[in-house]
């Protein structure tokens, strides 16, 4: 269905937010991960390092792409 050119969104209906976890905190999001890409410039995002040597287990990998 489209609306002013627009495709109408629905998020029960869209299959990839399916695969998509969420969390409230950074810190829980990266807990038990090998890798990280950031890729928002976000307020919340530009301090990290700390929680991320913090959470994270050497060796991982950082990849800051933004």
């Amino acid at each position: 269905m489209y609306r002013g050119g627009q495709k109408d969104f629905f998020l029960s209906k869209n299959i990839l937010f399916e695969t998509i976890d969420y969390f409230p905190t950074a810190k829980a999001a990266i807990n038990g991960s090998d890798a990280l890409f950031i890729s928002s410039d976000c307020e919340e995002f530009r301090r990290l390092s700390r929680t991320i040597e913090e959470t994270l287990p050497p060796p991982c990998l950082v990849m800051d792409g933004r």
